[in-house]
C-alpha cells in the first residue's frame, strides 16, 4: 500500500464534506481547504488525521476551487473506491454511488456520465472490485485499499468487444479515447464494416444528447474518421457508409464550440474522406504539425507558468521570512521590554521596602525617647514628691520643737502631705495613718508619719549642740517605701 502524505494539492476525502483539496497546511499542522461543493466557497481548517488523502495531486497552477473536474475525470476509479468505502462492508449498488458522491464530489447532472465510464472498468480489476448480478441488478464490493485502487484503467478492450457487437448497445465511456482511435487505424479487414457502423450509432447518440463537450466531441469525430479511412484503405466501403460518415462529421464540426478545433477538425476529416492520397498525406502532416505545435505552445505556456509560480513561491517565502524577523523583532522588543519593566518593579519594591524599614527604624526611634521621656518625667516627679516629704518631715521636727498642739500638728502635717503628693503628680491613695506623738521636752525623741501601707516618713529627733537645749540642730528626715503607689 502507498503512503501519502498531507500536502498542498492533495485531493483528501473528509466524511463530512466529500471531495477536497489542501490549499496548504499551516504551522500547527492543520490544513486549510476547498470543497468541491463550489456553492458554498468556503475554507476550513482540519486536522489532518481527520482527512484520507487521495492519489492524484491537483494540476500544477489550480488554485481554490479550481482543479476537482480535472482530478474526477482522472481519477473514476479512486472516486469509486471512496464511495464503496463509504459504504456497509464496502458493498454497494448504483444508488449507493450516487448517495455518497452526489454534492460531495459530483453534481447531479454528472453522475450518470460518471457511471457511464466506471461500469465497464469495475469487471476487468477483479484485484480491487468484486461484481455481483442480482436480479437484474448489481453489487459491487471493494477488496482492496483505496490508495491502492489505479486513477483508471485502459478500457480498449471493452471497446474492442463493443465494437464489434459482443457487448451491450452502449459505449463503455462517453467517448473514445486517442488509444481506440489508434485502434480503429489498424483495424482487422473482417470486422471493420461492424466496427464502423458501431462508431456512427455511438456518435449518432452522442450528438443527439443534450450535453456533450467539444473535447469528447472531437475523439468521436477522431475515431469516425479514422475508421472511415480505414475502410477506404482496404477497398470495403460501401457508398452508404460513406455518405453517412461524412454527414455525422459535418454536424460534428457545427456542434464544436471551439472555433479552432472546429475548423482543424473539418479540414482534416474532410481530407481523411476525400478520394487523393495524397492530399491526404498532405493533410495528416498539417494535423500533426498543428498538434505540435500546439503542445509546443502548451509547453512554453506550462514553463511560464510554473516559472510565475517558482517566483510567486520565492516571493511567497521572501515576505513570510520578513514577517518571521520582524515578529522576531517585536519577540524580543517585547521581552526586553518586559525585562526592563520587571527590573522597575523589582527596583520601585526594594526602594519601597527600604522606605518602610527607615520609617520603622524612625518609629522605633521616636518610641524611645517618648519612653526614655516619659521615664525622666516620672523619675522627677518621684524626686519631687520625695524632696516635698523631707520638707514635710523637717517642718515636723520644727512643730514638735515649738510644742505645737497635737490636733493643729496633724492638720498641718495632713494639709502639707496632700500639698506635697499633689505638687508630685500623684493623688493620695489612703488616708494619712498613725503620726508618733513627741514629747517636746525630749529634743531626740523620735517620730513617723505613715501615709497609707506604702510610704513612712522617718521624723529624727533634734540634737543639740552644747548646753543650751535651743542650740540645737535638725537631724534630715528620710522617706522610705514605694512612693509610685502612694
Amino acid at each position: 500500500m502507498v503512503a501519502l502524505e498531507i500536502e498542498p494539492g492533495t485531493f483528501v476525502w473528509y466524511t463530512a464534506k466529500g471531495l477536497g483539496r489542501v490549499q496548504w497546511v499551516r504551522s500547527d499542522g492543520a490544513a486549510v481547504l476547498f470543497w468541491a461543493d463550489k456553492k458554498s466557497g468556503k475554507m476550513e481548517r482540519l486536522p489532518p488525521n481527520l482527512l484520507r488523502p487521495l492519489p492524484g495531486n491537483a494540476p500544477k497552477g489550480k488554485g481554490g476551487n479550481d482543479g476537482f473536474a480535472a482530478w474526477i475525470k482522472k481519477a473514476p476509479l479512486t472516486l469509486a473506491a471512496v464511495a464503496l468505502s463509504e459504504c456497509d462492508g464496502k458493498v454497494g449498488r448504483y444508488s449507493d454511488f450516487g448517495d455518497k458522491l452526489v454534492d460531495r464530489a459530483l453534481s447531479p447532472s454528472s453522475l450518470d456520465s460518471w457511471w457511464d465510464r466506471v461500469q465497464p472498468k469495475l469487471p476487468i480489476l477483479p484485484e480491487h472490485f468484486k461484481v455481483y448480478e442480482t436480479f437484474g441488478s448489481a453489487e459491487y464490493v471493494l477488496l482492496s485499499d483505496i490508495v491502492d485502487v489505479p486513477l483508471d484503467v485502459s478500457t480498449l478492450p471493452a471497446w474492442e468487444n463493443w465494437l464489434i457487437g459482443r457487448d451491450n448497445n452502449l459505449p463503455p465511456e462517453p467517448a473514445p479515447t486517442s488509444e481506440v482511435s489508434d485502434a480503429l487505424a489498424d483495424w482487422p479487414e473482417d470486422t471493420i464494416n461492424p466496427a464502423l457502423e458501431r462508431v456512427l450509432w455511438g456518435a449518432e447518440r452522442f450528438l443527439d444528447s443534450p450535453k456533450k463537450s467539444a473535447k469528447s466531441a472531437l475523439e468521436w469525430m477522431d475515431a469516425v474518421g479514422r475508421a472511415a479511412r480505414r475502410c477506404r484503405s482496404l477497398h470495403l466501403d460501401n457508398q452508404k457508409l460513406m455518405e453517412r460518415s461524412g454527414e455525422i462529421l459535418a454536424r460534428f464540426s457545427e456542434s464544436i464550440q471551439v472555433k479552432e478545433k472546429r475548423k482543424e477538425a473539418t479540414l482534416f476529416w474532410a481530407g481523411a474522406l476525400s478520394e487523393s492520397p495524397d492530399r491526404q498525406r498532405q493533410l495528416v502532416q498539417q494535423w500533426q504539425e498543428q498538434e505540435r505545435q500546439r503542445e509546443a505552445l502548451a509547453a512554453d505556456h506550462a514553463a511560464k507558468l510554473e516559472k510565475l509560480r517558482q517566483e510567486q513561491k520565492r516571493q511567497s517565502e521572501a515576505h513570510a521570512a520578513e514577517l518571521e524577523n520582524m515578529r522576531q523583532e517585536q519577540k524580543r522588543q517585547s521581552e526586553a521590554h518586559a525585562a526592563e519593566l520587571a527590573s522597575l518593579r523589582e527596583s520601585h519594591a526594594a526602594e519601597r521596602e527600604r522606605e518602610r524599614r527607615e520609617q520603622e527604624r524612625l518609629q522605633g526611634r521616636v518610641e524611645t525617647l517618648r519612653n526614655q521621656l516619659f521615664s525622666g518625667y516620672e523619675l522627677s516627679k518621684l524626686d519631687l514628691r520625695k524632696d516635698m516629704l523631707v520638707l514635710i518631715g523637717e517642718l515636723s521636727q520644727l512643730a514638735a520643737k515649738q510644742d505645737c498642739p497635737s490636733e493643729s500638728f496633724v492638720r498641718d502635717v495632713r494639709a502639707g502631705l496632700a500639698l506635697a503628693l499633689q505638687a508630685g503628680g500623684a493623688n493620695m491613695l489612703g488616708t494619712i495613718g498613725e503620726i508618733a506623738s513627741f514629747d517636746p521636752s525630749e529634743h531626740q525623741a523620735a517620730g513617723y508619719i505613715k501615709i497609707g501601707d506604702n510610704v513612712k516618713i522617718t521624723i529624727p529627733g533634734v540634737k543639740v549642740k552644747g548646753q543650751r537645749t535651743d542650740d540645737s540642730v535638725l537631724v534630715k528626715a528620710q522617706v522610705s517605701g514605694n512612693l509610685e503607689k502612694s
